[in-house]
């Protein structure tokens, strides 16, 4: 079964072009990439807290990384709520995914929204710490003075990077996104039942051979093992 045993409306169409793709239990794909999500945002989201702690931010920069921070522990919370779902493998606990799976998309798309908001608001700060880094340098980039870097240099060089950084972070939030979706619509495909074999599940309900199928008797099919 590429889901639960339950009744309900036809897989919207990305599901069915998943289990076209890929025509098996989705179980442990759901499984997989909840343990990379997990991964993710536990280091993200203490990645941020480290930014934080950096005496060079400003209070703006420090609220910024906390609220990012947020997101992404948020993130591992559901990530690791739905390793558990897969892992007992039951209909009424599978339901709750229908619910957290959107929900993580849109955290992870708050999470991106805000790195692309700080990166504008504060511009001026970020362009400003970057300078201050390399002041009395003598090398900047490929460029070797032979008297320490200037502010005016600095600053030039620092609004640079920024520039080129504008295209990572709204490039990040394009890649996140899509990244999101695909893991939203592995763990619906997982929850969400298939008509054609809820149809076949049915009638094998009807005909009484469902521990045959299920390898097991009917009080495992109540409890929504599939």
């Amino acid at each position: 079964m590429n889901g639960f045993v339950a009744s309900g409306p036809p897989p919207p169409a990305y599901e069915r072009v998943i289990r076209r793709v890929y025509p098996h239990s989705l179980r442990f794909v759901t499984m997989f990439t909840a343990l990379v999500g997990l991964l993710w945002g536990v280091s993200l989201g203490v990645q941020n807290l480290k930014y934080r702690n950096d005496d060079d931010e400003t209070s703006k920069e420090k609220l910024f990384d906390i609220l990012i921070a947020i997101f992404y522990f948020v993130i591992a919370v559901i990530e690791a709520t739905a390793m558990l779902v897969c892992f007992l493998n039951r209909m009424p606990a599978g339901r709750l995914l229908l619910i957290l799976a959107p929900l993580g998309v849109s955290m992870l798309f708050a999470a991106q929204v805000l790195a692309v908001v700080e990166h504008f608001v504060a511009k001026t700060d970020l362009i400003t710490q970057c300078a201050d880094s390399y002041l009395n340098d003598t090398v900047i980039d490929d460029l070797v003075n032979n008297s320490p870097v200037t502010l005016a240099e600095a600053t030039s060089e620092c609004t640079s990077s920024w520039d080129h950084q504008t295209v990572t972070v709204i490039a990040w939030l394009i890649v996140g996104t899509i990244i999101g979706h695909a893991d939203e619509a592995a763990t619906d495909g997982y929850v969400i039942p298939n008509a054609e074999e809820d149809e076949a599940w049915s009638r094998a309900r009807a005909e009484g051979v469902t521990a045959h199928l299920t390898g097991g008797g009917a009080s495992q099919k109540r409890e929504g093992e599939v």
